[in-house]
């Protein structure tokens, strides 16, 4: 039906639209979304307008404009374009194309060497510009940690009274501010620009962060915007953090080290009430993977024992953040078991804060601790977030496998169903435990129709026979609604069924069943007559 309504030209068209507005990872999710089924009830309005209904947490509305994709939207609660648009466009775009290979398209482009583009006006204009004095003498490589910082603070001010940031797009005027910053950089030594790439970032975090604070009104229209920007520059700065050599950094440029150190420890205890960086994600990233020399952790460490010795003062925000600061140290050292005492003690931790070292510990093969991790875990986020509990049964499954825990992993699973449906019946399908992928959803009475076509396919090739009870039941529940659409739905079913048994070598069976349905249900007029149209009766 779709392919009626809607060009391939259109959806073209609209596949640019997705470059420009998403991020990858989004767009990833959004396959994700389509593949699994959880896209229906899709339609194009005459207004030229795709809706549709997805299935995340809840059940979501989402509304995508063939015209002016910018004023699409979705009524699930993230501010901006999300993953739920995402998998909607893929359910059209398949009608004309796969989507897996539009986004493995995407992912090759992202790979291949690129220049950034130069051509947007900001960077036309600040590419000329000089540094407030001449790059040359403006800041030596040698200079104290705290001229590096002077020095950058002072370019994003000048910066700032050369430019007016409303009349740029958010992204572009802060990467034009940092780069002006980082000028100075040009020939040093490589160690050094890249520590000074690193100032460079979490200061700009900051003045990000101030200017969206102190903006009032004037932010609400590009609070999106500061969003995501400041999310790729937490990006850019583990990139940068796992680009230095940490041994170098202590060794030859040790005061502007820790300098960094002390500058997120001020932005946590500085924050606004409504914060825009996630700064304890910054500071576990720096604290576990930059600032590593013993006498600094140690001298860390007892900092936040003074400042929590002496709380009382202190706001329950400040309080919680330095509690979690000290599970990160706990955590460093092994000590699991108080670091999860400690951020029990907190009111505002929330299970997805954990994310930085589950994929720290999967990264490094640390599955054991993994999977301890994912045990106290999972039932904090199962009822309160749903997407945030797909994710760590992600990780619960990679772990299971590499342990060979997967028996137990599917019994965890069976405990947490509901919430575990969709990972669960993956779980299923992909361990090759086809009989109890169909025996639970002959339990569960869902209909074949709601079930992913994938998993469907994966099943009949190797046991066609595994599906028949299934296709029974939804036929009879079909049947017993009394009505044309719901006999229309049964006789697709029957073929389908038919073509089962026949793939199976067991037509008489077919036939044998057809017989009996044809006369258990002899008296509904309608539908015999349906079996006649479909050629079925007997």
């Amino acid at each position: 039906m779709l392919k009626t309504q809607i060009t391939r030209e259109e959806l073209d068209r609209l596949g640019e639209e997705i470059h420009q507005y998403f991020e990858l990872h989004i767009v990833e999710r959004g396959l994700e979304y389509q593949q699994k089924g959880y896209v229906y009830n899709t339609e194009v309005l005459p207004g030229r307008s795709i809706v549709s209904k997805v299935q995340g947490s809840e059940v979501y509305d989402v509304k995508l404009d063939l015209d002016f994709f910018g004023l699409s939207e979705c009524s699930c609660p993230y501010e901006g374009f999300c993953k739920h648009m995402a998998a909607v466009y893929f359910y059209a775009y398949s009608v004309y194309g796969r989507p897996d290979a539009f986004v493995k398209e995407w992912k090759q482009k992202q790979e291949e060497p690129r220049i950034k583009p130069s051509s947007s006006k900001l960077h036309r204009q600040t590419a000329l510009l000089p540094s407030s004095q001449p790059a040359s003498v403006s800041l030596k490589d040698t200079a104290s940690a705290h001229e590096w910082l002077e020095h950058t603070e002072k370019e994003f001010e000048a910066f700032s009274e050369r430019h007016n940031k409303y009349k740029y797009d958010i992204d572009e005027y802060y990467d034009a501010a940092l780069q002006t910053a980082l000028r100075p950089s040009t020939w040093w030594v490589p160690g050094a620009k890249k520590l000074l790439t690193l100032f460079g970032i979490v200061v700009t975090l900051n003045r990000l962060e101030q200017d969206c604070d102190s903006g009032g009104q004037t932010v609400a229209p590009r609070l999106m915007s500061y969003r995501t920007t400041a999310e790729a520059l937490e990006r850019r700065l583990e990139e940068a953090v796992d680009d230095t050599d940490p041994e170098e950094s202590i060794r030859r440029w040790p005061e502007h080290t820790l300098l960094l150190g002390d500058l997120v420890s001020r932005s946590i205890a500085s924050r606004p009430t409504l914060p825009l960086v996630r700064w304890m994600d910054v500071y576990r990233l720096l604290w576990g993977r930059l600032l590593v020399h013993e006498p600094w952790v140690e001298r860390e460490i007892a900092s936040i024992r003074r400042l929590l010795a002496s709380s009382g003062t202190m706001a329950d925000s400040q309080r919680d953040d330095w509690l979690k600061a000290q599970a990160h140290f706990d955590v460093l050292a092994g000590n699991d078991q108080d670091a999860w005492g400690r951020l029990r003690e907190t009111s505002s931790f929330h299970p997805g804060e954990a994310l930085y070292y589950t994929n720290d510990f999967k990264r490094n093969g640390q599955w054991e601790r993994l999977w301890l991790w994912l045990e106290w875990l999972l039932p904090q986020c199962r009822k309160t977030d749903r997407d945030l509990f797909q994710s760590l049964c992600g990780y619960a499954t990679e772990a299971a496998k590499q342990l060979g825990r997967e028996d137990e992993w599917g019994r965890a699973l069976v405990s947490m169903l509901p919430a575990s449906y969709y990972v669960y019946t993956d779980f299923l399908i992909k361990t090759g435990r086809f009989r109890e992928w169909a025996s639970y959803h002959l339990a569960e009475r869902v209909a074949v129709f709601e079930l992913y076509p994938a998993d469907l396919r994966a099943v009949e090739s190797q046991d066609p026979t595994i599906l028949y009870p299934l296709y029974h039941q939804t036929i009879e529940r079909s049947i017993v609604q009394k009505n044309r659409t719901a006999y229309k739905e049964a006789i697709r079913l029957l073929k389908k069924l038919g073509a089962l048994y026949h793939q199976a070598g067991q037509p008489e069976k077919y036939e044998l069943f057809l017989q009996k349905l044809s006369q258990q249900y002899a008296r509904l007029r309608a539908f015999r007559e349906e079996l006649a149209k479909g050629k079925l009766l007997r």
